[in-house]
């Protein structure tokens, strides 16, 4: 007990001292819980001291940050004072340890989570915290050598951030327990190298100082479980104005499957920090004989002979430093290609299983590989690192070669708030051909979480992250100006798991305005909308998007914003998908001419039925004072002259005198018979209601016996607010008219305003009532009596027969009263009228049909 995960311990002789850095529990803030931050530290013990350690935070400086209760905080420092309890289920020795030795060195995410002294800490890199412990320097003056370190620099101990690509070195009172860190110094600036034309510190595992006095690091390179190409071994001289050139090396190809191979190499990526690489020398020696075949920057070999190559590259500047690059060429075997079914950054969440499939393709051996040769290793990615925990063969499927990742799901508890990942690495060996060697391929492929917290990015620009314990995972992203981004990649639209696309996006976000993400794809300069979000206030609200079309492959989605929006996370999801626009023929739509009284009496109806037929109606749905003047004949031939034909009217349907009505309506060719509410006697009690629907069913089967299509009745906001008990259930008065009618003699109008005025969602309302309803009545709500308002799709009525259309199945995901027909969806069971909790209400006018 004492250390988590130390990692690169260091012995200074002279001070016989024992330095490591350690790895503190993944948590990125702390909680109310008695759980502590997570914070990375780094000790100095001298030999003398005889007690066990146990490496946490400084109790006294640390316990308020845990976030304890006042009395459950001094009962943790007395604790701490006399040591730790080891309650362990798996403790074989001690149950009070010894007293905590508080390390010299320990820091979080933010300025603050540490003594300001080592800010710096997390300031100097990126994102993440893998501190390696480093070697003290010691100066020695008898030594000569003219790449050793000055004096400066004796008694320093020296540290690497494996996530944050920085090495520091510290300054100490004292190199031992009680030693205190007075400065932090950033050790070679990646800002200088990159002036300077030197690579930056790339994932640092080691460091040691050698006989010579000079620093020798050691680089993991980005990747996980390979051999990446950027890793390295370098050495770092001191006191020269001189320094080394960086030799490196592309070829192309790098292996062929016949001789002669012709290759092309390229050493324009090399860098001095003091030469320009015209004044360099580039020696190349291709068959590794110590002797130098070409010279030049850029040079072009042909191996004539089969065989595996190591051409070496030195380059020399004026000084006479030189730097070495190594590429290895194979004649006579092409190195296998090996593709995934899924593409690098497939979606999936821990505790999924991943299928893969692979497909192997090799010059030599074909494209049908072995399948248990095929090796693949699966792990746990974290920030810049990753942890192994899976590793097996490929088996012969019905596909072909392919495996299945069991993701545990336990991956989470690495740390709430901590960047995980899954990183999966697959490598194939193929045949010898003759005296030439085998060749590894390798293919490489990172699995996102469903969930991306906002401060996860990949890559940013002008953004700042915010603790925030509101927030989930403890953070966000603020500063999200115009201009500004976070980037996640790589990332693919592409559920793992099932192989279905991701088409909806659901952003947390607070504030006021506009966040897009865009999307670019692998290999590409150019960037597309994806979507967009709109926010509208403060405190935190998620806003879903489904997505019209889901890009394919592997790529980018950048983050950005107008201004004014924090974003907390991104969820990515298999939706039921974007909402197909219902298309309703143009011979199908009548527009309501009650909705053009105002017009019709400034220009008169002739004129408004000229500009109806030239904008493209083909239908009208007059109503009963729009036949004032006019026979059912003269109406019809007016209708006729403009190309307009009289689908449907709200006209009289009183029972006395419907013959007369329906010698009128069929004169101009109706198709159905109805009014712009319902017949007597109406709903004012629950008698009247079946009453009422007794003389639509009459009225109904008058209408059908004189060859028209049906009876209908149209609802304003009272059918659906008069609730009344039928056959043991509380309904509205529209319900019982419904069921109390003949399918075969009576439809229904529904008018989409008035309904959604009464609180009805009409979307659900015609999924369970669709086999009923043949005609809408579609306008705005505007002007109506005060209650319950929600905005339906036009600024005019319309009428639309779409019978073919029903049942609609499905509601969209904007908050419009539209509807599709893509897939099942669970209606309510009635069509109840909304609480008076809902949305806004619009002054009173007068009632309209």
């Amino acid at each position: 007990m004492g250390v988590r995960n130390p990692f690169r311990i260091d012995y200074d002789l002279e001070s016989a001292s024992l330095s490591w850095g350690d790895y503190g529990p993944d948590a990125g803030s702390a909680h109310a819980r008695p759980r502590p931050h997570g914070l990375r530290r780094v000790a100095a013990h001298h030999r003398a001291d005889e007690r066990r350690l146990a490496v946490l935070p400084r109790p006294q400086r640390r316990v308020q940050r845990v976030g304890l209760r006042d009395r459950d905080a001094r009962r943790a420092v007395l604790r701490l004072r006399r040591g730790p309890e080891n309650n362990s289920t798996w403790n074989t020795g001690l149950d009070q340890v010894p007293p905590v030795t508080a390390p010299q060195v320990y820091y979080g995410d933010n300025p603050g989570d540490q003594p300001e002294v080592l800010d710096p800490l997390v300031e100097l890199g990126g994102g993440g915290q893998a501190p390696m412990g480093g070697p003290t320097y010691r100066f020695d003056e008898s030594l000569e050598s003219d790449v050793k370190f000055p004096e400066y620099w004796d008694g320093h101990p020296f540290m690497a951030e494996f996530s944050q690509d920085y090495v520091v070195a510290f300054t100490m009172d004292e190199l031992s327990s009680d030693g205190e860190v007075t400065a932090v110094e950033d050790f070679l600036p990646n800002s200088h190298l990159e002036t300077v034309n030197q690579p930056i510190w790339d994932n640092v595992m080691d460091m040691e100082f050698g006989p010579d006095g000079a620093l020798y690091v050691l680089e993991y390179g980005d990747g996980f479980f390979r051999q990446n190409p950027d890793a390295g071994l370098y050495k770092v001289t001191y006191g020269s104005d001189d320094t080394t050139p960086r030799a490196a090396i592309s070829a192309d190809p790098i292996s062929g499957s016949t001789a002669p191979l012709e290759v092309t190499f390229d050493a324009s990526a090399t860098t001095d920090a003091e030469t320009p690489n015209a004044e360099l020398t580039f020696d190349w020696d291709f068959d590794g004989d110590g002797e130098y075949d070409a010279q030049g920057e850029t040079v072009t070999h042909t191996f004539t002979d089969l065989g595996q190559y190591n051409v070496q590259l030195r380059v020399t500047d004026a000084g006479g430093n030189f730097g070495l690059a190594i590429q290895r060429i194979t004649v006579g075997n092409t190195a296998p290609e090996i593709t995934l079914s899924q593409p690098d950054g497939a979606i999936f969440n821990w505790g999924d299983a991943v299928p893969y499939t692979v497909t192997v393709n090799d010059a030599e051996d074909g494209d049908q590989p072995t399948c248990r040769n095929i090796q693949y290793t699966f792990g746990l990615g974290h920030n810049t690192h990753a942890h192994p925990e899976v590793t097996g063969r490929a088996a012969d499927t019905e596909a072909g070669c392919g495996f299945t990742i069991q993701t545990s799901p336990d991956a989470v508890e690495h740390g709430e708030g901590e960047k995980i990942f899954g990183t999966l690495v697959v490598r194939y060996t193929d045949q010898a051909q003759g005296d030439v060697p085998a060749i590894t391929g390798e293919a490489t492929h990172i699995l996102k979480p469903e969930v991306q917290q906002a401060e996860w990015y990949d890559a940013a620009e002008g953004v700042e992250v915010v603790d925030d314990e509101a927030a989930g995972a403890g953070g966000y992203v603020t500063s999200l100006d115009e201009g500004d981004s976070f980037s996640y990649s790589p990332i693919a639209l592409h559920h793992a798991p099932t192989g279905e696309a991701i088409n909806e996006i659901t952003l947390r976000g607070s504030g006021e305005g506009t966040v897009s993400l865009g999307w670019t794809a692998e290999g590409s300069d150019t960037s597309e909308a994806l979507a967009e979000f709109e926010f509208t206030g403060e405190g935190w609200q998620d806003v879903t998007q489904a997505l019209s079309s889901v890009p394919e492959g592997s790529g980018s989605i950048t983050v950005t914003s107008t201004g004014g929006v924090d974003v907390d996370q991104l969820s990515f999801a298999v939706g039921e998908g974007p909402v197909e626009p219902v298309t309703v023929p143009v011979d199908q739509v009548s527009i309501g001419m009650f909705s053009l009284i105002p017009w019709v009496n400034e220009v008169g109806l002739e004129a408004v039925l000229e500009r109806l037929s030239e904008i493209g109606f083909e239908n009208i749905e007059p109503f009963g004072s729009n036949f004032n003047g006019y026979t059912a004949e003269e109406f019809r031939a007016l209708a006729d002259s403009y190309g307009l034909s009289v689908k449907s009217s709200h006209y009289n349907v009183n029972e006395d005198t419907f013959d007369e009505t329906l010698d009128y309506v069929t004169t101009l060719g109706q198709e159905y018979v109805g009014s712009g509410g319902f017949p007597a006697p109406g709903i004012g009690t629950y008698e009247n209601t079946l009453a009422t629907a007794e003389a639509m069913n009459r009225l109904g089967e008058r209408t059908v016996e004189a060859g028209l299509e049906k009876f209908f009745g149209h609802n304003h906001d009272g059918e659906f607010r008069t609730m009344y008990e039928h056959e043991g259930e509380t309904l509205s008065a529209w319900e019982i008219l419904v069921r109390e009618t003949n399918p075969e003699y009576v439809t229904f109008q529904v008018d989409v305003a008035w309904a959604a005025h009464a609180g009805v969602d009409v979307v659900e309302l015609l999924e369970e009532y669709g086999d009923r309803i043949e005609l809408l009545h579609i306008k705005d709500a505007v002007n109506l009596t005060p209650a319950v308002v929600r905005p339906s799709p036009t600024s005019v009525r319309a009428t639309c027969r779409c019978r073919t259309s029903w049942p609609p199945r499905r509601r969209p995901a904007s908050s419009s009263t539209s509807w599709s027909t893509t897939s099942p969806r669970r209606a309510r069971s009635s069509p109840r009228p909304a609480s008076s909790t809902s949305p806004v209400s619009r002054p009173a006018s007068p009632r309209s049909p």
